[in-house]
């Protein structure tokens, strides 16, 4: 899928989008209405039916936009229940900013030992970006790159 190639000058055009590494959270991350966002005095087993409503396995607790922590599956059968998310939600996670790389939140992931980190612009809550959602981005761009390469080289 070559964007335009010139063949007596031996040079190609690339799609805009082309190699635009690198990516940034933006690109990637789940909008706020695409996300589980909890409130922190909600109950365990309300919060652990809409994860299995949704199919999603994590959901950030605010107060008005404001991330004051997330919870996952694995925190909500530490818990009770009839318990509130305050007691069992991890507080102050690490987050990112949608400028910010997508290389640098894979580090900070792997440094963190976690698989998404919320997506925070001046102390209100946007999304949330996963590490399958880096994945799957990264894969649809090397594809695109293949697809324009092999063009480019074999016509």
């Amino acid at each position: 899928i070559p964007h335009r190639f010139d063949w007596q000058a031996g040079t190609a055009t690339p799609p805009p989008d082309w190699n635009s590494l690198p990516m940034k959270i933006a690109d990637v991350l789940q909008p706020l209405d695409q996300i589980l966002v909890v409130r922190p005095d909600d109950i365990v087993a309300t919060v652990a039916d809409r994860f299995r409503l949704t199919g999603q396995s994590i959901a950030c607790v605010c107060i008005d936009r404001r991330l004051v922590g997330v919870v996952t599956g694995a925190d909500l059968r530490l818990g009770d229940s009839d318990v509130q998310v305050r007691n069992v939600m991890t507080p102050r996670p690490v987050t990112c900013v949608a400028s910010e790389s997508t290389e640098q939140a894979l580090d900070a992931m792997q440094q963190h030992e976690v698989r998404s980190l919320p997506v925070v612009e001046k102390g209100q809550l946007v999304g949330l970006v996963s590490f399958a959602d880096v994945l799957r981005r990264t894969r649809a761009q090397a594809k695109r790159d293949v697809e324009f390469l092999t063009a480019f080289v074999f016509g």
